[in-house]
């Protein structure tokens, strides 16, 4: 099935016989259908994504959106610039008329061709007298996070929910009634309730503190996050 996107390359000899094709379909892979003596074989193999920095610069006139198409960022681009910084800012309300913008990003070369865009590597926005200025640092992992020149991370520290849930079973309170004892006895937490099997996430980074079964709780893991929190 032939999707929007894929490229083709096609070899034949001086006779006009088909000789080699390869079809680029994913960002990272191809295929190669080539001729081997009165036969054609076919194989996939991973190609070399060359990484280029490029950058577009320009004022809003109109509104951000608009005005970055223009200045030639891509849906790919921008639906990513949004995701990075959707948290703090609305890119359509926030940057008025006369607010500058410059984006630093990859772009992705296979064989001297451009084939996409890759991540975006800075951001620098400016209405009047406010700057706001972010730049990506890929960590260990090859995961590429994004910082203010301040150090301060745009990735929220913990998650706000460890899993998809139907309903909060029970909410903090400290005067709660305890449905078994019968007793008045503080709620310190909130109970998520979910179908048996639902996947449970991790709220951050930390290190496995304790595995096992715990009074009150059943099969627990204990996480250290640093700093003093645990979950």
């Amino acid at each position: 099935l032939l999707k929007p996107g894929e490229t083709f390359k096609i070899r034949t000899d001086d006779g006009g016989e088909l000789v080699e094709l390869v079809r680029t379909s994913q960002r990272d892979s191809a295929l190669r259908l080539f001729r081997e003596g009165d036969h054609f074989k076919v194989g996939k193999f991973r190609h070399f994504i060359e990484k280029r920095p490029s950058f577009v610069a320009a004022t809003v006139r109109r509104s951000f959106p608009a005005d970055a198409r223009a200045a030639g960022l891509s849906e790919h681009l921008l639906k990513q610039l949004q995701g990075i910084v959707g948290k703090r800012l609305d890119l359509s309300t926030d940057l008025q008329p006369g607010a500058s913008f410059t984006i630093l990003f990859e772009e992705d070369f296979f064989s001297g061709e451009k084939i996409g865009d890759g991540d975006i590597l800075a951001i620098d926005l400016v209405q009047q007298d406010r700057q706001f200025r972010v730049v990506g640092f890929r960590d260990s992992s090859g995961e590429l996070r994004y910082y203010t020149p301040q150090g301060e991370s745009l990735r929220p520290a913990f998650l706000r929910y460890p899993v998809r849930f139907d309903k909060i079973s029970s909410r903090f309170n400290l005067s709660r009634r305890h449905p078994l004892l019968g007793v008045r006895r503080p709620h310190k937490g909130v109970d998520l309730a979910a179908p048996a099997g639902t996947p449970i996430r991790a709220v951050g980074d930390g290190v496995v503190q304790d595995v096992g079964w715990q009074s009150g709780y059943g099969k627990t893991i204990v996480l250290d996050h640093g700093r003093g929190y645990t979950t």
